[in-house]
């Protein structure tokens, strides 16, 4: 076995990868029938059974035979009867060549004549003001007449520049225009200029050119004034220059057409019986996701070209094109969205080892190009299935028939956002995934046309699922916004014709939404949600997070007022948890029942951060902003990665007396007042205290709060932080953070080391 690395034959640009077909294809057929191809390196290895470098060149100096590439549904095809221009006389010459080369162009310039007269009988040929031309009404006419008379050997140029639809023929992106013509240009008559160059020209001549080509070696060989078209963007110029300034090597524009024919597409019928163009590796673009596209931009499509490092005959590349496999969410890719989470998935082919994307667009005037937009590595990124969940609510979005701009541009970012995580399964990709859909949910909220086009509000996402991503996540921020994020009630099925009380959590404060009950989803229970025709209470994308989720305690406080719990319950309908051998021991403090009843709780050691100031509050935002479009329902303490913080000794620094007052009150745990033998007591904020905190005054929080402590034997010095700033807001934000049942006692000593362990047993505590 002999391997060739040919250096001529790399992934970009696009005239280069298919040439890289194109030398395996014609090896196959008229050399090495056991021959085959990898990559390497984004460089093309050619394996032998026997053979050299040398030889292979010699090959394609002697005895290469290219396929016929003939376009008879083209009016610059060469077949037109009524003209003799330089189509024409380049079909004639190669007809009328002896070069047993030509054998094959011969035989199907033959029969592609038989074709276009027997067209002319049946009315698919008319005269037009520029001479003849094919019917465009019955093109598909025209195309399947050629493909039922056409030899084999010339079928699969016209598979891949030609898809007959029903009565409609459909023109694949790769080989551009209307079937092969690129502009004015005809790529199967530019073609045959090479053939007949090939043909012609000194052996010494043409030798220079393969070897070129071959290994991309510089021989000094001018370049010829043929149409490279969308596959060599490079070569076509620029916006003012002619024709004869579009420069490419003969030989590598014969073996790049050559390898664009094993491209043959096919019909794909969807199950309501309508067809549709399968062309392999050909998708829509995805908006967003090709980050050097203007707006407004005229893109046909992007192709997603595959490397595979293990080798393939020709019969196994046939194969690997002709499927095409990209499955994603059980059915075939049709965007770059949904084909980078297939190549993320493993839904595709095992063999491929990455894609080289392309994006079809049209520069240069009105001049498509094949402009290379990155390379996509094929392995299984973790949790990349968990995006299915958003699909159905992208997909309502797209519906719109008129978006806002802040729609398309959300949606646009959310769509950048899932294909970045498909393509690197970081924590940060995650993140954006999340805020991306907080802000296109926003936007959706804002536009009274576009909820009632999107019906509902997103929903799905599990936060036990996600966490799989923020496993080695460890920043003080995220572990605080996970805990705010996380504070929710627990659900109340209310008795027939019983009105429940307000059911919430800290994710409904940010969105605009409101829950209506709950539902299961893959065996699991998931809130219910409907649009609110109100603003956020907690504007996330506001200018300040803190202040806002302050004020989302205010409103909640109101709300909890008008609709206080009935005798034996908690705030929120649900049986109190201290029921049970240790109820009569708990003692409910007069007061609004603000507390949620459950949430992830944080280490004490961020909290202090989170108080003092050390902290990155644009980061915490960001984290906050996605961890809302969580569905928190069913998460328990047990799945906290971080759960074995909660028994960290006592930071060192201390945000003081204000902090460690307040504490109590926004939390559902029990203290022990009095010592070992004390009651447990609850306590809960006046509507006073409530606004207080909510507005930030810090020396007015903690009058109220200490003087309620006190009453239970709790003695709290009434002193601010020496730190004068500490008696402000920030304090109060850290706070009305969850933390560990155990820490909150520990928060009390901070401010009174004399004061006695208060802290509940595990039977007396909320669980």
């Amino acid at each position: 076995m002999t391997e060739i690395l040919l250096d001529g034959c790399r992934t970009r640009p696009l005239l280069s990868y298919l040439k890289a077909f194109g030398v395996l294809a014609a090896v196959a057929e008229q050399l090495d029938a056991g021959a085959t191809g990898s990559w390497r390196s984004g460089r093309f290895v050619l394996t032998l059974g026997a053979g050299s470098l040398e030889e292979l060149v010699d090959f394609f100096v002697d005895k290469y035979s290219p396929p016929p590439i003939l376009s008879p549904w083209n009016s610059r095809g060469g077949f037109r009867t009524d003209r003799g221009q330089s189509s024409e006389e380049r079909l004639a010459a190669l007809e009328a060549s002896t070069d047993s080369r030509l054998a094959a162009y011969r035989k199907a310039i033959e029969v592609g004549r038989y074709v276009w007269a027997k067209a002319q009988g049946a009315g698919l040929v008319v005269d037009g003001d520029k001479g003849q031309r094919v019917d465009e009404k019955r093109k598909a006419e025209f195309v399947r007449l050629c493909r039922s008379l056409l030899p084999d050997d010339a079928l699969g140029w016209l598979d891949a520049a030609v898809v007959l639809v029903e009565e409609e023929a459909v023109y694949p992106a790769l080989l551009g225009g209307t079937g092969g013509n690129l502009g004015s240009g005809d790529l199967s008559s530019n073609a045959h200029e090479a053939v007949l160059w090939m043909v012609k020209t000194d052996r010494d001549c043409r030798q220079r050119y393969v070897v070129e080509a071959l290994t991309g070696a510089r021989e000094g060989v001018p370049l010829f004034e043929l149409l490279p078209g969308q596959f060599d963007p490079a070569g076509t110029g620029g916006v003012n220059m002619g024709p004869g300034e579009k420069l490419v090597n003969p030989i590598d524009f014969l073996l790049g057409l050559h390898g664009a024919s094993l491209f043959a597409s096919g019909v794909a019928r969807r199950l309501a019986g309508r067809s549709r163009a399968s062309v392999p590796f050909e998708v829509n673009v995805s908006p967003g996701v090709v980050r050097t596209m203007a707006d407004g931009e005229k893109v046909r499509a992007e192709l997603w070209l595959p490397e595979w490092r293990r080798p393939m005959t020709l019969s196994e590349l046939r194969q690997l094109l002709a499927e095409g496999r990209a499955q994603w969410s059980g059915k075939q890719s049709t965007s770059s969205l949904d084909f980078a989470r297939a190549a993320a998935s493993l839904g595709v082919d095992r063999d491929i080892a990455a894609f080289d994307r392309y994006l079809i667009v049209e520069r240069h005037g009105q001049a498509n190009l094949a402009v290379p937009v990155g390379r996509f590595e094929v392995r299984r990124r973790r949790g990349v299935e968990l995006t299915s969940a958003i699909d159905p609510f992208l997909e309502r979005v797209g519906r719109i028939s008129n978006p806002t701009q802040a729609v398309r541009g959300a949606a646009s970012g959310l769509c950048r956002s899932i294909f970045d995580l498909a393509n690197r399964d970081t924590a940060r990709n995650a993140r954006a995934v999340l805020v991306s859909l907080h802000r296109l949910e926003r936007a959706v909220g804002r536009s009274s046309a576009a909820r009632d086009k999107v019906r509902q509000p997103f929903s799905g996402l599990r936060a036990l699922n996600w966490f799989g991503f923020f496993a080695n996540e460890t920043s003080p921020e995220f572990r605080v916004a996970a805990a705010i994020a996380s504070q929710r009630d627990a659900q109340w099925r209310p008795e027939r014709g019983s009105q429940a009380t307000e059911v919430s959590a800290v994710p409904l404060w940010c969105r605009p939404v409101h829950r209506v009950g709950v539902r299961r989803q893959d065996g699991h229970q998931m809130m219910r949600l409907e649009w609110s025709e109100a603003e956020p209470v907690v504007d996330l994308l506001g200018p300040d997070p803190r202040s806002a989720l302050r004020e989302g305690w205010r409103v909640r406080a109101l709300r909890c007022a008008q609709n206080p719990p009935r005798s034996g319950q908690n705030g929120n309908g649900d049986e109190p948890a201290t029921a049970g051998r240790n109820a009569e021991l708990v003692h409910d403090t007069p007061g609004i029942q603000v507390a949620f009843d459950t949430a992830s709780p944080c280490p004490l050691e961020d909290i202090v951060a989170y108080g003092l100031g050390s902290f990155d509050d644009e980061e915490f935002a960001a984290w906050l902003e996605a961890l809302v479009m969580l569905d928190w329902t069913g998460f328990r303490f047990d799945d906290l990665p971080w759960k074995e913080l909660g028994e960290q000794p006592t930071p060192s620094a201390s945000l003081g007396p204000v902090f460690a007052t307040n504490a109590p009150f926004f939390k559902r745990w029990a203290l022990r007042a009095g010592g070992e033998s004390g009651i447990q007591v609850r306590f809960h904020p006046i509507s006073e205290h409530v606004t207080a905190v909510a507005r930030g005054d810090g020396a007015t929080a903690l009058r109220l709060a200490a003087g309620r402590l006190r009453q239970y034997g709790i003695d709290v010095p009434l002193r601010l932080h020496p730190r004068a700033e500490l008696a402000r807001a920030r304090v109060l934000d850290a706070a009305l953070v969850p933390m560990f049942p155990a820490e909150l006692s520990r928060v009390i000593r901070t401010a009174n080391p004399s004061l006695p362990d208060m802290t509940s047993t595990p039977e007396e505590e909320i669980a």
